[in-house]
């Protein structure tokens, strides 16, 4: 897997892409359509893309029911975005918007979304190997909210869920780190909690 940068990205790079354009929490979605806008992705290309999302999605949605037809349609919607936002999460790995974008126009959705994945895991092994180092700083509160993730936020969470924070856990979150995770989503906002906590 290539593309990992410690999540940073090299902004000053021109890419006929404006940064200020993409979501955090919607990465993906906003890279491409920026992309579309500047002339990086055609029309062709944003086809295919598209429909590897829905194939994608199909496959999911078959795992999901065990191969029933019935499904409702905000289940449908709530998959879409977990694997728009796994996908997303490995594209910000990339040190350059440009080679993020060349990454989508060369490989299959399905790939992307694996390393996805990956960059979930990674994530989730940081964000476990921080609260071991400032677990002693931590108050009992926010150490149970923490222990509360990491069993909720699992395998299955972030193959139909990877976008959102469990709702137990969300409805504890801190007011005082709302800020540090605001316009982020999924592992990446208990990432940057734990940041904030290791910060004050």
């Amino acid at each position: 897997m290539t593309g990992q940068t410690n999540g940073k990205l090299d902004l000053q790079q021109p890419s006929g892409v404006n940064p200020a354009s993409l979501r955090q929490d919607a990465y993906f979605e906003s890279l491409m359509q920026a992309a579309y806008d500047a002339g990086l992705v055609g029309d062709d290309e944003l086809q295919r893309i598209q429909m590897e999302c829905l194939n994608l999605l199909a496959e999911k949605t078959r795992k999901y029911t065990s191969g029933s037809s019935s499904f409702a349609v905000d289940d449908a919607e709530n998959i879409m975005k977990s694997n728009l936002y796994t996908i997303g999460l490995y594209l910000k790995s990339f040190p350059h918007i440009n080679d993020a974008v060349a990454a989508v126009k060369a490989r299959p959705i399905a790939e992307l979304y694996s390393f996805g994945q990956i960059c979930i895991k990674d994530k989730l092994a940081a964000c476990r190997q921080l609260y071991k180092e400032i677990f002693d700083c931590m108050t009992v509160e926010e150490s149970e909210l923490i222990e509360q993730f990491f069993a909720l936020y699992n395998d299955y969470w972030t193959w139909y869920n990877a976008h959102e924070i469990p709702p137990k856990v969300r409805l504890r979150f801190p007011a005082l780190y709302e800020e540090s995770a605001k316009g982020f989503a999924g592992v990446e906002c208990m990432e940057r909690y734990l940041q904030a906590v290791c910060r004050r």
